[in-house]
């Protein structure tokens, strides 16, 4: 049973995310990470829950699961809690292993679906643990390129809608080198990283493409202004509140410039 409200997704697909208790790198070694994915999947062949991507890192997991989400708690209960067992049994310890009851977002379209498939992908890379996706063994990522029914844990259903979307293992890949500027849900010190990478590159745009020091140049120098307010909202996904913040103009200047979009 899940352990407390959850928001429902329309399409049965969650971003799935836990991470270790006090930060403890509980994947640390590449037998952990193994170990996990065999709980996982010894508790997928027991379950209608279907894996659509996963990504272990040190010391939390993503998954993207399809299915009811009374289904994904026992799931997740099942999985974790094997592993939590087994990981207090081997380095001597009591307690929890995980950081309380996994997280949950609801993935209510195909666009924001890719997205986040390419962002639990990208996070070896951007931890720089690799310098590209398919270099990662703790991932679904090269599943898609040589899915196996006997070896695979991600669902035929996902490689699939894979295949369809991009027609090409080689053109899934480039996805993967593309950016966007979208937040996602993750483990707290993580979201702040996204935060402060957006900011910066938002940053670096100002200065590129309208010579400005700052994004606070915008309340005194024109040029550029709007571009950079319609930049800040449409491409960043900033926030009116969190544009004001950065470039000290007030609610009204950056409403007005977005009506004249």
């Amino acid at each position: 049973m899940c352990p407390r409200k959850r928001s429902i997704s329309t399409l049965k697909l969650y971003h799935v995310y836990s991470r270790g208790i006090n930060k403890d790198p509980i994947f640390a070694s590449d037998k952990e990470k193994f170990f996990y994915m065999e709980c996982l999947r010894e508790a997928l062949e027991n379950s209608t829950v279907k894996l659509y991507a996963y990504c272990i890192m040190s010391n939390h997991v993503h998954l993207i699961l399809y299915g009811d989400l009374e289904d994904i708690g026992e799931l997740m209960q099942q999985t974790q809690g094997k592993y939590g067992t087994t990981y207090n049994f081997f380095h001597n310890r009591t307690g929890h292993v995980f950081q309380g009851h996994f997280k949950s977002k609801p993935v209510n379209s195909e666009g924001y679906f890719w997205a986040v498939i390419r962002y639990i992908h990208q996070n070896p890379v951007k931890a720089n643990l690799v310098t590209s996706v398919e270099r990662y063994r703790f991932s679904s990522f090269m599943e898609f390129r040589s899915y196996n029914k006997d070896k695979s844990m991600i669902n035929i259903d996902s490689v699939k809608l894979v295949i369809r979307k991009f027609g090409n293992f080689k053109a899934f890949l480039e996805f993967h080198s593309e950016e966007d500027f979208l937040l996602y849900d993750d483990i707290e010190e993580e979201m702040l990283e996204q935060e402060k990478y957006r900011i910066a590159h938002a940053q670096r745009r100002a200065l590129e493409e309208f010579g400005l020091q700052s994004l606070q140049d915008l309340s005194w120098n024109k040029a550029g202004r709007a571009e950079m307010i319609e930049l800040l909202k449409n491409e960043y996904h900033f926030t009116v509140s969190q544009i004001c913040e950065m470039t000290g103009l007030t609610r009204y200047r950056v409403i007005k410039s977005l009506e004249k979009e």
